[in-house]
């Protein structure tokens, strides 16, 4: 049972997931139209994780330099991360704005994988490859549900672009799979919170 911590108030805004994958449809709640066909059959899914990570105007350039290359560090050491690869442009006009024509901003382009999304035994290394990511310099990666969250969307996206049905129900298990450590992980509501204190008193 992986355990999932509350949200934390800073989040990781600076990182992005690459473009290149379309979107997943959406109903009008925001849920996403995820479905399988009657076979339920799979397939083996191998996917890479990339991101940008942008520049923040609110720290200096060796601060963003060194989150950067600690989040580097922590996936490079994860076990059941093969690669990672990297590329960091560091910051040279940290705290100004960006303005198109002058200059290039600073920001670092991150893939790592590849990660069995048919093979549950890899799903906890996918979520905690956005740990790493989300991670600030010294910070043991620690996965949260910001970090399930930026896994489900992932996924969803990962969804759209599969060639297949067979394929497709495979990240539809993933995700499933994923969104069950997070219900594991919900604490309880005070309803059911009473019911499971009221028995403890019975036992």
């Amino acid at each position: 049972r992986t355990a999932l911590r509350p949200r934390r108030t800073l989040a990781s805004s600076d990182v992005a997931l690459c473009d290149g994958l379309p979107e997943d449809e959406s109903t009008a709640d925001g849920s996403s139209q995820w479905s399988t066909t009657p076979s339920e059959a799979m397939a083996e899914v191998l996917v890479h994780v990339e991101v940008s990570i942008r520049g923040d105007c609110a720290k200096d350039a060796d601060e963003w330099l060194r989150d950067v290359n600690w989040r580097i560090k922590c996936l490079k050491e994860a076990e059941g991360v093969e690669t990672v690869e990297a590329e960091v442009r560091p910051l040279e006009r940290a705290g100004l704005p960006y303005e198109p024509g002058v200059g290039e901003p600073g920001g670092a382009y991150v893939r790592c994988g590849p990660f069995a999304l048919h093979d549950e035994n890899a799903l906890p290394t996918l979520l905690y490859a956005f740990a790493c990511l989300a991670a600030r310099d010294g910070e043991e990666p620690e996965v949260t549900f910001d970090e399930a969250d930026d896994c489900v969307r992932f996924l969803d996206r990962v969804r759209a672009s599969q060639p297949d049905a067979a394929s497709v129900n495979t990240v539809v298990a993933a995700k499933r799979a994923i969104e069950a450590m997070v219900a594991l992980s919900e604490p309880l509501s005070d309803e059911h919170r009473a019911i499971h204190e009221t028995l403890r008193l019975f036992d």
